[in-house]
């Protein structure tokens, strides 16, 4: 059986259990409530999904189990590579709808950017994903099989690293499922990630942020600003500038916190980018506790917009620096692959 195809098991995906639910199927199944550690240190510490191997559980609790769900990971359809080590998956869901994750290797620490819809409702005007507008929102088990697929990619069983949820999507569009996974990916049992190692990116939907940020203070937020001004902001991202004012964002992301929030700003030329823009920038990030990551636009089909010249973009750097300001200029991976800031996007109707 498939995740690709349609499952007959009355339990359904088991990934898509969290350790309550699961605990409540096994007891009424006749299994002792401790079995449902058991279950997750096989799915998400050994990443082992075939239940026959799972033998610290009896064979006839296997079998039962085996009859119930299904725990089969969804199809990686296609897999591209680029000259940096980064690998691009397309996941085929249950429902024939595709995702894409990426693994991007680093020093001593690789990157796993997952997914969390298909397609986006935001509709940036300079993102691919965006571009391609929203299908639906992904399961809890479909955010973690991303997960578990990539650490397939890992060279070695203990190599470390980060989780961005800044794939498909807009994460705080989706809060049930992204915060059951959330649970998972840092609880044990379940992956035992510690939350510092996860950043979730959000346009700034402040309220599922707030309750986000409430039950998981120590994932790192990065918000997707990229405008000092709310008429550019609202040029750029249209839907998410008429939720929040830029100036009601700031002041959300002016209390106190675990982690400096990170902000995100897409550079792009004769939009963006001026010396008048970063002084703005400057000006209304100068007292909050953060840093700011510059990224320049990466190209995306269709879209009339490009990225600053080196100059530019320096003179642009220069202001933010000389204001005080922590800032780093992110020097996108995967763009020959797609698979860069703003590039990811499936075929939606039929195969991707």
């Amino acid at each position: 059986m498939s995740a690709g195809e349609k499952a007959p098991f009355p339990g359904g995906w088991l990934y898509d259990l969290n350790p309550v639910s699961l605990e409540k199927h096994l007891v009424a199944m006749g299994m002792p409530a401790y079995a449902a550690s058991q279950v997750f240190h096989w799915l998400y510490q050994r990443r082992e999904p075939d239940i026959s191997n799972w033998t610290n559980i009896s064979r006839a609790h296997r079998k039962v189990l085996d009859e119930t769900f299904f725990t089969s990971l969804p199809l990686v359809e296609n897999e591209s590579r680029d000259g940096s080590g980064a690998r691009k998956v397309l996941l085929r869901l249950h429902d024939g709808k595709g995702v894409e994750a990426v693994w991007i290797p680093g020093t001593g620490r690789s990157t796993l950017c997952i997914s969390t819809q298909v397609g986006c409702a935001m509709g940036c005007s300079f993102c691919a994903t965006g571009a391609m507008g929203f299908h639906r929102s992904l399961s809890m088990g479909e955010i973690l099989a991303q997960v578990l697929v990539l650490l397939g990619f890992q060279l070695e069983a203990d190599e470390r690293f980060n989780i961005v949820l800044m794939g498909m999507g807009e994460p705080l569009l989706n809060p049930q499922a992204v915060m059951g996974a959330l649970a998972v990916m840092t609880a044990d049992p379940g992956m035992r990630i510690p939350s510092r190692h996860i950043t979730l990116s959000t346009v700034g939907l402040l309220t599922p942020l707030a309750e986000l940020e409430q039950r998981f203070p120590r994932v790192k937020i990065s918000l997707s600003l990229h405008a000092a001004d709310d008429a550019v902001r609202k040029r750029l991202m249209p839907k998410a500038a008429s939720l929040h004012s830029i100036g009601e964002l700031l002041d959300y992301f002016a209390r106190p916190r675990h982690y400096p929030v990170t902000f995100e700003y897409v550079l792009i030329r004769g939009v963006n980018a001026s010396r008048a823009q970063a002084r703005l920038l400057a000006a209304r990030l100068r007292t909050i506790r953060g840093k700011v990551n510059l990224i320049p636009l990466n190209p995306v089909p269709g879209c009339s917009f490009s990225a600053p010249a080196l100059m530019e973009e320096n003179a642009f750097l220069r202001v933010l620096v000389d204001a005080g300001l922590s800032v780093t200029v992110r020097r996108s991976r995967g763009k020959d692959i797609q698979s860069a800031c703003g590039q990811l996007a499936v075929e939606v109707s039929g195969k991707a």
